[in-house]
C-alpha cells in the first residue's frame, strides 16, 4: 500500500512540474512576444488551465516548435487567419498563430473551455499551395508519427493532431 501511495505521489509531482513549466514558458514567450498582455490576464489564465487539465501543454510547444522550424529552415509562414487556434492568448504567445486573439474573427477562445476541448486536440494549419509539401517533407524527415487524416497529412504530437491543409491562392 506504500508503495503505491509513494508512486502516485511522485506521478502529481511530475504532472505539478510539467504544468508549472508550462506557465513558465507561456509567461516568458509572451514577454518577449506579447508584452502588451498582462500576467495577471482572465482568458491567458483560464486557457493554461484548461490546456494543463486536458494534458495539450506537450503537444502544443511541440506544435510551436515544428512552426519555428519550419520558419527559420524553410522561411515559409503558415496563412494568417487559417488556424484553428486564432483567438487564443496561449497560442497567439506561443507563436501557434500570428493573430492577436483580439483580432480574431471568432469572439470565443478554443481554449478557454477545457470541457469543450476533445482530445486529442485537432489543429488545421493552412500553408500556400504552392509550399505545402515542401513543409510536410520537412515535418516527416523530424517526426516519425507523421500519418494521414481525411487525406491531410497528419502529424501525431501528445494529445494534439496536426493537420496540415493547403490554400490555393488566386
Amino acid at each position: 500500500m506504500n508503495k503505491n501511495r509513494e508512486q502516485r505521489r511522485k506521478e502529481q509531482i511530475a504532472v505539478k512540474t510539467k504544468n508549472e513549466s508550462f506557465r513558465f514558458q507561456v509567461r516568458w514567450n509572451r514577454d518577449k512576444r506579447a508584452p502588451e498582455i498582462a500576467d495577471d490576464d482572465v482568458l491567458m489564465n483560464v486557457e493554461i488551465n484548461a490546456i494543463c487539465e486536458k494534458d495539450l501543454s506537450e503537444g502544443l510547444l511541440a506544435l510551436a516548435g515544428v512552426l519555428d522550424g519550419v520558419h527559420k529552415e524553410l522561411g515559409y509562414e503558415h496563412e494568417v487567419g487559417k488556424c484553428t487556434l486564432n483567438g487564443s492568448v496561449v497560442a497567439y504567445i506561443l507563436g501557434i498563430t500570428s493573430v492577436k486573439p483580439a483580432d480574431a474573427q471568432s469572439e470565443i477562445s478554443p481554449l478557454a473551455d477545457a470541457g469543450k476541448i476533445n482530445v486529442p486536440l485537432q489543429v488545421d494549419v493552412y500553408y500556400d499551395n504552392e509550399c505545402r509539401n515542401k513543409v510536410v517533407d520537412w515535418v516527416k524527415e523530424r517526426y516519425k508519427d507523421m500519418t494521414a487524416r481525411l487525406g491531410q497529412p497528419a502529424l501525431k504530437l501528445r494529445n494534439v493532431v496536426v493537420v496540415f491543409k493547403r490554400v490555393m491562392k488566386s
